[in-house]
């Protein structure tokens, strides 16, 4: 008189994607769902133990279910349950108290086996060199660097490079303000509403990022209760927009929830669907049939690299408060969690829309002054490659800079590594024109002697990151600098003469 359920996921994350579904009926029937609802039958005799055997090969994506020792079904095992699209991995196996709609789930388990029939290959492993980027460079000039990547494991290893500039870098700003554009689907007719249309939202002043179109219907769980939703706005999509800010979020609210919060998240890994660490959430109220906006009390600067924007509503069973479009739904615009994990409203092929998020982003851009080549490539076992790291200081001042190269791979124990990049730019060395300078000892010990053949009016130091350690109105044909409580190194030395600017490396032991 009871049912049963179990399914197996993807993922280690419970939530993301599953792979398959067996159902156990109360009155002795069962179904499959792996790449489409019920796409096969069984019988069996309840009351007693069932045994069911599922033969795996992710190398050749292809599982077979046997129950009570005959195969019933055989199908890839990269497939979800509900469509055939899907991560070819074994995550896991849930026990879960489900049953049929409609039915009681009440049933056991016992003797789980797992067997390594034929054992696979070892995993990718990505090796680094350097880990760590420095460069300085005169202002106005162009210098390149290399990273090599190794693959010291059993698979081929495929990579991706993105360059991010976070907050706590030094970086010039575009002389250019980007203003209004938009990245939106074409519309397409309304199929089906379960909302009132709200239309589009008024456009922003600068940039508007969003996947949806108008809005169409609207999205609820069944039971209620908290769910998240979000939109992925790609690295490839921002990269214009490097040091602008998210100032706002805009979404359209169907029926009234119960609490709603917006949220920021940073980038995830490719081990993982969904985003990484959430930097960002504020409570607000909204008002329901009706395109709302959320207002950051502290803007999230954009970086570079993927960011997720969307929100969590709390519902009560039988509302639809998140707005969507009509679809067709966008890989990156249509994001849900209802748990730890995150996967597609359209994995539900009747769901195939995108939320109405839009995100708002006001400022201006930065000179961007690091690129990558390759951004992406595919390592063979054995092999490695270089990827060039350039920096272009042609409309920078001098100073200090900071950057992260954020490098993806499908190694299970690197899937990502961030490579920090500094680059000090030096002021620009003149042309020594009609003026003489004479600057000794060079390397020096505890003090440099500078004479000119004409008034030195001042002189100043700068270490390799751009940093003045010293400035002096001279006014005089000779100074000279006491050294010893200066770290050892190089640095440049800029005399300032009536007839000219004269600049000289120095190096102190």
């Amino acid at each position: 008189g009871f049912g049963g359920y179990y399914n197996f996921q993807h993922f280690e994350s419970p939530g993301t994607e599953w792979a398959f579904e067996v159902y156990f009926g109360a009155t002795g029937s069962g179904y499959l769902n792996a790449g489409a609802s019920q796409v096969a039958g069984f019988d069996f005799d309840p009351d007693t133990w069932i045994f069911c055997d599922q033969i795996i090969d992710l190398t050749n994506d292809w599982t077979q279910l046997y129950i009570d020792g005959e195969l019933l079904y055989e199908w890839p095992f990269s497939y979800q349950a509900s469509s055939q699209t899907g991560t070819l991995q074994l995550g896991g196996i849930n026990f879960y108290a489900g049953a049929p709609t409609g039915e009681t789930a009440t049933y056991y388990f016992d003797d789980i086996n797992v067997t390594v029939l034929e054992p696979g290959s070892g995993a990718a492993i990505i090796n680094l060199t350097p880990t760590v980027l420095i460069e300085n460079i005169n202002a106005g000039t162009t210098t390149t660097d290399m990273i090599n990547i190794e693959n010291t494991g059993e698979e081929a290893l495929d990579f991706g490079v993105v360059v991010t500039y976070p907050d706590d870098s030094k970086n010039a700003i575009a002389e250019n303000k980007i203003k209004h554009s938009e990245v939106v689907l074409t519309n397409v007719p309304v199929q089906s509403q379960t909302a009132k249309p709200g239309g589009s939202p008024e456009p922003s002043d600068d940039v508007v990022l969003n996947y949806d179109g108008e809005n169409s219907s609207a999205v609820g769980l069944n039971n209620g209760g908290p769910m998240r939703v979000a939109a992925n706005f790609t690295a490839d999509l921002v990269s214009d927009y490097i040091g602008m800010e998210l100032s706002s979020i805009e979404v359209y609210i169907n029926d009234q929830p119960i609490s709603t919060t917006a949220k920021v998240w940073k980038y995830g890994t490719v081990a993982l669907p969904g985003p990484g660490e959430m930097i960002y959430e504020e409570a607000w109220t909204p008002v329901a049939m009706s395109w709302q906006t959320a207002t950051l009390s502290d803007p999230v600067l954009v970086t570079g690299g993927d960011f997720w924007v969307g929100y969590e509503v709390d519902h009560d069973p039988a509302t639809f408060p998140a707005g969507t479009d009509a679809g067709p739904a966008h890989p990156q615009g249509d994001w849900i969690s209802t748990g730890p994990g995150w996967h597609h409203l359209s994995d539900n092929p009747d769901l195939n829309y995108n939320w109405n998020i839009r995100a708002n982003l006001t400022g201006d851009p930065i000179v961007q002054w690091l690129s990558v080549d390759p951004m992406s490539g595919t390592v063979e076992v054995g092999e490695n490659t270089d990827v060039e790291v350039s920096f272009d200081a042609s409309e920078l001042g001098a100073g200090t800079y900071y950057a992260e190269l954020v490098v993806n791979s499908n190694d299970p124990q690197n899937t990502q590594i961030i490579v920090p990049v500094n680059l000090g730019v030096i002021p620009g060395i003149d042309e020594i024109s009609k003026t003489a300078v004479m600057i000794y000892p060079n390397p020096a010990n505890s003090f440099i002697n500078v004479k000119g053949d004409h008034e030195i009016y001042t002189v100043e130091l700068f270490n390799l990151t751009g940093q003045e350690v010293y400035n002096s109105e001279v006014n005089e044909l000779t100074h000279t600098i006491a050294t010893d409580q200066l770290d050892k190194g190089v640095y440049l030395l800029k005399a300032t003469l009536k007839d000219g600017v004269v600049t000289q490396r120095v190096t102190i032991q």
